[in-house]
């Protein structure tokens, strides 16, 4: 069985705007940022350094997770949410 022919064009349309073409700049900066990352994989994969940046990136990133979380009164969002759709606003 085959699919119409808009659900054709909306996968094509999805595929496209997942996978989209690298234009001149992307190309551009893939070549400036090579030598980047090549240095960053060598200075990682190195014994006990490499370990170390990861562990305290880690680190880093849960404490922003933590901070993140705590500054959000879930509550009041609930209940802002709650009013709305009481009311019959879309969300």
């Amino acid at each position: 069985m085959s699919r119409p022919e808009y659900d054709e064009l909306a996968i094509k349309a999805i595929h496209e705007w997942k996978n989209p073409d690298i234009g001149w700049f992307g190309y551009a900066m893939t070549t400036l940022t090579w030598p980047l990352s090549k240095a960053g994989d060598v200075i990682l994969s190195t014994p006990g350094i490499g370990d170390a940046i990861k562990y305290a990136m880690q680190g880093a990133v849960g404490v922003c997770n933590d901070i993140a979380h705590w500054s959000v009164a879930v509550d009041v969002h609930c209940a802002q949410f709650d009013d709305d759709m009481n009311r019959g606003n879309r969300v």
